[in-house]
């Protein structure tokens, strides 16, 4: 079961393991039920002090997905 990511401070929207299916998980589901973090495969996203949701992992720009 998951729970509402608009609980959270960060979720995923992602793929499910093993499925073409997607869907917003919480941080800790997402470990266990997401497919991972990336392009085609899942968005991370921040809540800022503001209310706005920030894509912090998984986006399409290549530079904002290079770690060092």
């Amino acid at each position: 079961m998951f729970h509402p990511a608009r609980s959270r401070v960060i979720f995923l929207d992602g793929r499910l393991k093993d499925s073409l299916a997607w869907a917003n998980m919480c941080a800790d589901c997402s470990v266990y039920h997401g497919d991972g973090i990336g392009w085609g495969t899942g968005q991370l996203y921040r809540q800022e002090k503001d209310g706005r949701w920030l894509v912090v992992g998984g986006s399409s720009d290549i530079e904002n997905d290079k770690t060092e």
